[in-house]
């Protein structure tokens, strides 16, 4: 590979590219040259870091046809679908299974939780 910017017969080129770049950073706001911490310091006013809502449990199974989502997760019985919901657009949420355990293994959730009959805990933090 050949590094072109320090060829003198490109130069002409390279102060054409250059300028070109800085336009676009203008007219689109570009915000490449911000720091990352400058950039949480603009979206966490005061510092402090936004909370979500708590997600909502919906279990889907012969006595919860999944219409109404149970705030307190409830205790239900496998073997069901379990859906969970956040009200904050674009939230990620994350569950455990492990019951009690010192070693909470946390997962991110893409989809139906699909419990056993054996199963009963699912908790977020």
């Amino acid at each position: 590979m050949k590094n072109l910017a320090e060829d003198p017969a490109c130069r002409d080129i390279l102060i054409r590219m250059r300028l070109a770049l800085d336009d676009w950073q203008q007219t689109y706001d570009d915000q490449g040259e911000m720091s990352e911490e400058e950039m949480v310091r603009r979206i966490r006013q005061e510092g402090s870091q936004p909370r979500t809502a708590a997600p909502l449990f919906n279990p889907r199974c012969p006595y919860s046809p999944g219409i109404e989502a149970a705030p307190q997760g409830g205790s239900p019985q496998g073997p069901l679908l379990l859906q969970l919901f956040c009200a904050a657009q674009g939230a990620s949420i994350v569950y455990t299974t492990d019951a009690g355990s010192n070693n909470i293994r946390w997962r991110l959730y893409t989809g139906p939780l699909r419990l056993s009959a054996g199963m009963t805990t699912v908790r977020t933090p």
